[in-house]
């Protein structure tokens, strides 16, 4: 039986992620009405199923809907004028606003505790944090939880021998002139930075066992560049780039790190999406001149 201790309460849900949308969702299991306010694209959680890092069973996001259960959801350009008017409205409507924003973007974006109760003085203002509201690392998020995995992971097995850093994908596409900087930074933060935070969670102890093997995943867009991809192509160029050397750093403690570039696979997904690099005619410019 479910207790709704919080119907008739309203809660305005403006986070992406993880760590801030589950307090949410909790929120909406006793019983409160949550709106989530997504970007046009989508929020970050929903593009994991289509990089294979969790399944997506015939439309149904397991991972998105862990964490935005019970949630009503509407995407908004909080970035225009028509989209911050649409998100006044909610303000003015909701009793509890939640966001996990860094600083710079709250205030960019003017969702500042005085820019909601400019809207709405009697709404509770709620702030999930990585790194506190203060302090040399406030702007930066939090991925402690990276590090917890790696350790409990060592804690159960006693040790990591390797590590293949696989997720990744292009996410967001533009011409330059038109791509946001929110979306180059995602793009950037799932290819590059969570390369980067992986390795870092292993080279410490595999560094003191003298011992282990990381294997990166770049693309061969990483060489080839590729119009409209140019945040995935330079996250990818990156992920080489940062393999060699991190190969240099750690070959002298027996640890070997290497990366792989792989080529486009005619698959039924990317015959779909890319149909020209696919062909005999776009597969010239790729490597070996064949896909896979």
């Amino acid at each position: 039986m479910t207790v709704e201790l919080l119907r008739g309460y309203r809660v305005l849900d403006v986070s992406s992620h993880g760590a801030v949308p589950i307090a949410g969702s909790i929120l909406a299991d006793w019983g409160a009405d949550v709106v989530k306010v997504e970007r046009p694209t989508g929020d970050p959680l929903r593009h994991y199923a289509k990089l294979g890092v969790v399944p997506d069973v015939e439309g149904f996001n397991i991972l998105f809907e862990q964490f935005n259960r019970n949630k009503r959801s509407v995407a908004i350009d909080l970035r225009n004028d028509e989209g911050r008017a649409a998100l006044d409205g909610l303000i003015a409507w909701a009793d509890v606003f939640v966001t996990s924003f860094l600083p710079s973007a709250r205030e960019k974006l003017r969702l500042r505790t005085e820019d909601i109760w400019a809207v709405n003085p009697r709404c509770i203002y709620a702030i999930g944090s990585g790194q506190g509201l203060e302090g040399p690392d406030a702007d930066q998020g939090g991925f402690e939880s990276i590090k917890s995995v790696f350790a409990a992971i060592e804690r159960d097995t006693e040790r990591i021998d390797l590590l293949v850093n696989l997720a990744g994908g292009t996410l967001h596409k533009h011409p330059i002139q038109e791509f946001p900087l929110a979306e180059w930074r995602e793009v950037i933060d799932v290819n590059l930075k969570a390369t980067f935070l992986c390795c870092q969670a292993v080279c410490q102890p595999m560094r003191q066992r003298r011992t282990g093997v990381i294997i990166n995943t770049s693309s061969n867009f990483g060489i080839t560049g590729g119009a409209g991809r140019t945040a995935y192509a330079a996250a990818k160029a990156a992920v080489i780039a940062f393999t060699k050397s991190l190969a240099v750093e750690m070959a002298p403690h027996g640890v070997r790190v290497n990366a792989i570039a792989p080529g486009l696979t005619a698959t039924a997904r990317m015959l779909s999406e890319c149909p020209f690099w696919i062909t005999s005619s776009g597969l010239s410019d790729v490597c070996a001149g064949a896909g896979g």
